[in-house]
């Protein structure tokens, strides 16, 4: 399967991508798709979170680019998840969080599923890019994805 992602780049102006990626690529596989996406140089880490419909997260459960647990392995990274392992029809939602110091946040949500490759397409595939202008933040992607149709 592949999932299309509309990623939103919180800004001053949201700037956002839509992505598609294998659903049974891992986080590490989406953390670079994003950093080629939105044009990053991937010198700095990120991590994820799994979020409520609302947006929030809790930081201590931020899945990371690299194990920075006193134990090797006691920190399970962004190589050991698979997508479809934490995004699915009913947790349609992501929240990433790039170089910890600048906290530049991407809001991500699965916007399509598909069954089927494209004949000839890679993954993952940049589809779409632009500017969003400020809506309420809470239904933000919501009332964007109802009226793009991500194809």
């Amino acid at each position: 399967m592949v999932y299309k992602f509309r990623v939103i780049l919180d800004a001053e102006e949201d700037i956002f991508r839509d992505i598609a990626i294998e659903s049974d690529n891992t986080l590490e596989d989406l953390h670079n798709a994003l950093i080629n996406a939105f044009g990053f140089d991937g010198t700095e880490v990120g991590a994820f979170y799994t979020c409520a419909n609302d947006w929030s997260w809790h930081e201590e459960d931020g899945i990371p680019l690299f194990d920075t647990g006193d134990i090797p392995g006691e920190i399970k990274t962004m190589a050991e998840y698979k997508l479809d392992d934490l995004v699915h029809e009913q947790n349609t939602k992501l929240v990433y969080v790039y170089d910890l110091f600048s906290m530049w946040t991407f809001f991500l949500e699965l916007a399509a599923i598909d069954n089927d490759k494209q004949i000839g397409e890679t993954y993952p595939a940049l589809l779409f890019y632009g500017i969003l202008f400020h809506l309420d933040r809470t239904s933000l992607l919501s009332r964007h994805l109802k009226t793009k149709k991500i194809t």
